[in-house]
């Protein structure tokens, strides 16, 4: 292995919180969207921040789930 492979697998690591993290707050929005205006803004919503209409729904929902188990 080159000696800068644990170096790449690191940055591989952090890379991936951050997505997971992104995916959380975007989950996190659009919950806040939907409650606020409804379920047909959210699809202006993913529109608006160029993510698709599926994807966003299934971040919104892993947040539901992960906040209602931990009261959130």
């Amino acid at each position: 292995q080159d000696a800068d492979y644990p170096l790449l697998v690191d940055a591989g690591i952090l890379a991936r919180e951050f997505k997971d993290t992104a995916q959380w707050k975007l989950g996190q929005l659009a919950a806040q969207v939907e409650r606020r205006w409804g379920e047909a803004s959210l699809k202006v919503y993913a529109s608006d921040v160029n993510i698709g209409y599926s994807t966003i729904r299934a971040y919104r929902q892993v947040y539901w789930e992960m906040a209602s188990s931990q009261d959130i």
